[in-house]
């Protein structure tokens, strides 16, 4: 028998933390961009059922990304765990994409009571 000292894996020591807090923000505000224009993107030939399903998911996935995001700061308080940009991009890009639409919906209704519709 030989003394030869076994483990699982050789570099578990010397692993630090993996610098990955703020980027589920990022992944659900493009998401929710995603949701948003996917609709105007695809073919007509497709059915507009199948186009427009996922378009109403796009606010939920948008504030989803806004939440995710504070609290992903929050979290990284005090420390250098996480990239604070990724975090950032997720809350600024799902604010726009609530944002944009909701400006759009109001000038439509202004526009459409002020011709008398």
């Amino acid at each position: 028998m030989t003394s030869v000292r076994w483990n699982t894996w050789p570099l578990a020591g010397d692993l630090g933390l993996v610098k990955v807090m703020g980027k589920t923000s990022w992944v659900l505000s493009i998401a929710a961009v995603v949701l948003l224009i996917g609709p105007w993107l695809l073919p007509s030939t497709i059915p507009q059922r199948i186009r427009f399903f996922p378009f109403p998911f796009f606010a939920p996935m948008a504030i989803a990304a806004v939440v995710s995001g504070v609290n992903a700061l929050r979290d990284m308080r005090g420390s250098e765990r996480g990239n604070r940009c990724w975090a950032w991009a997720g809350i600024t890009l799902g604010s726009v994409t609530i944002l944009v639409p909701s400006i759009v919906i109001v000038w439509a209704c202004w526009d459409l009571t002020r011709a008398g519709v």
